[in-house]
């Protein structure tokens, strides 16, 4: 029987399967020698790549040499490393530019979270209980309130004036005193007044003692008040006393005192 040569343009296109193929070695690569013909390369052994040997030359599976092995450089500055370890923050390098803020800072202010600014966090200026100014006075002439002065409150000696540096600010006002009364039954109530407005009702002694046959109460008057003003401002001690009665203050010249402390919020 004679055999047939059958040309290229004979064998459709794809028409080659695997099977087809010659029987080869697992991790061989078909390639092309310097003549143009198909050659098998490999397979190589674990570890090695496949690498160029030049033009006309199949590849070849090569060991790389040691010298070409990747080493992990130490970072130094800021960030800092050593080889593969973990990235680290060096001591002493976050300072301000460092930060991511949403504003530029002020001296004296400090930083405050807020979520819904850039970075989440603000420079804001401290507050509570900033004391801004105190005043003070001291009252050693005596004050009398007679029964035929009836049962209104009445302004006594004791008075202040201050003028808040802010409209916002809070007035923390404290008054100390005694008070000699005409009858151990007699009831007096103190108030405080800012200007005309009453503030807070009745204020009450306490420790009523006898004094060379007066009786006698000591009193601590404490008020926090919100003036909303920069404008001067009176504080000033009211009294009333039960119809009949009368009581004295600052007798002996027994001092009393009023101080007011502005402070921020």
């Amino acid at each position: 029987m004679a055999l047939t040569k059958i040309g290229t343009d004979a064998i459709k296109d794809d028409a080659v399967t695997l099977s087809k193929q010659a029987a080869g070695t697992d991790g061989q690569i078909i390639t092309y020698d310097a003549s143009g013909n198909p050659v098998a390369v490999g397979p190589g052994t674990d570890g090695q790549v496949l690498t160029s040997t030049g033009a006309g030359s199949p590849p070849a599976f090569e060991t790389l040499p040691a010298s070409n092995n990747y080493t992990h450089p130490n970072h130094s500055g800021e960030v800092t490393s050593t080889a593969d370890g973990a990235q680290v923050i060096a001591d002493d390098v976050v300072d301000e530019a460092n930060l991511k803020v949403s504003n530029s800072p002020t001296n004296g202010y400090f930083l405050q979270a807020q979520s819904g600014n850039t970075g989440g966090l603000t420079w804001a200026e401290a507050g509570g209980g900033k004391i801004l100014q105190v005043v003070s006075a001291n009252f050693t002439s005596q004050f009398a309130h007679a029964a035929s002065s009836g049962t209104g409150w009445q302004a006594t000696n004791i008075t202040l004036d201050i003028t808040p540096t802010s409209a916002s600010s809070k007035i923390y006002i404290r008054s100390d005193f005694n008070i000699w009364k005409s009858g151990s039954s007699a009831q007096v109530n103190m108030t405080l007044y800012r200007d005309s407005t009453n503030l807070g009702g009745s204020f009450y002694g306490f420790g009523e003692f006898v004094v060379n046959a007066a009786y006698a109460l000591q009193w601590n008057m404490a008020y926090n008040d919100s003036p909303n003003t920069t404008s001067q401002i009176t504080y000033k001690v009211y009294a009333r006393v039960q119809s009949g009665h009368h009581f004295n203050m600052g007798v002996n010249n027994v001092p009393t005192n009023i101080t007011a402390w502005e402070y921020s919020t």
